[in-house]
């Protein structure tokens, strides 16, 4: 049963993240109208040297804080995993698992400003008013298009773009540098993190193994075989897909809707139907999926 502590820290997920935009805001606004400190100054006619006061130990150990707090757990569970020979075997060996550490903690670190920026959205909204909606998860793997990518988070990049602007004759920009890098670099790492391709490279390359890749998982072995004759059952049955698996059934198809125009759609959801429909996984297609797919003749081209 859900306790007030949990409710607490599910409202602090999301609203921890304007609470960071403010203390960035309030943090640049005080660095760049900090008042110029002489270097010295006179009293009556002897100089005198005019000392600031620094604050350069508690800046240290703030940094040293949210170091603690943010790369803290993953070390903790890094050495956990290290201390035990056979899973860190099952996670690819020892230089894989450094290796995903390390990238890992890299991409999150650039992912960070685009969360916050979202998160700060969503509260924005909720306090307006406003319907954020909150539809069905997509949880197969497909690759978003550009188009999708730049339509949502071309605010990322533009605030990026304004701050390093603002910033970039401050003593302290470099301070700033990974949260207007990841601004900056929103669209490229929201397509490169839903990319199949990009997760046949990690593969590859032995990063972010799990014990399933690696040696194998009965339970899933089983599923992943119950499926594929599943989908072969259906395929069988199913004229629809002689579009997509004979050439000549789909040429016929196409030249019957030559001159008719393509239903309205949404242009993710076909860009998603035609990546399962060439991977050949239309097991869960309804009956919408497949009007959408077969009245799209760009789409039933690209599966030539």
């Amino acid at each position: 049963m859900p306790s007030r502590l949990h409710l607490a820290l599910g409202i602090m997920t999301y609203l921890s993240s304007p609470l960071w935009l403010l203390l960035l805001v309030a943090s640049a606004v005080e660095m760049m109208t900090a008042p110029v400190v002489p270097d010295a100054t006179f009293i009556g006619l002897q100089p005198a040297l005019t000392l600031s006061v620094s604050h350069h130990v508690e800046l240290l150990l703030l940094v040293l804080a949210t170091i603690v707090l943010l790369l803290g757990p993953k070390l903790m569970a890094l050495a956990v995993l290290l201390d035990d020979a056979q899973a860190t075997r099952a996670h690819g060996g020892l230089g894989a698992v450094i290796g995903g550490f390390l990238w890992e903690s890299l991409f999150s670190t650039l992912l960070a400003p685009i969360v916050m920026l979202q998160h700060s959205w969503y509260v924005v909204t909720i306090l307006m008013g406003m319907s954020t909606g909150w539809g069905s998860q997509q949880r197969t793997d497909r690759a978003l298009p550009l188009k999708f990518a730049a339509r949502y988070f071309w605010p990322h990049t533009l605030v990026g773009l304004a701050a390093t602007v603002i910033l970039w004759h401050t003593p302290s920009f470099s301070w700033f540098l990974p949260l207007l890098a990841g601004l900056l670099l929103s669209i490229p790492l929201v397509i490169m993190s839903s990319s199949p391709l990009m997760g046949q490279v990690a593969l590859a390359d032995r990063l972010f193994l799990v014990p399933s890749e690696t040696r194998g998982l009965p339970v899933q072995d089983r599923a992943h075989a119950l499926v594929a004759a599943s989908e072969a059952e259906a395929r069988a049955g199913d004229v629809r897909h002689l579009v997509l698996e004979d050439a000549r059934v789909r040429a016929l198809h196409l030249a019957l809707l030559a001159g008719t125009p393509a239903p309205p759609g949404d242009p993710v959801r076909l860009g998603e139907l035609r990546d399962r429909a060439t991977r050949r996984e239309t097991a869960g297609f309804s009956r919408e999926d497949w009007t959408l797919l077969l009245s799209d003749p760009e789409s039933l081209k690209a599966l030539s």
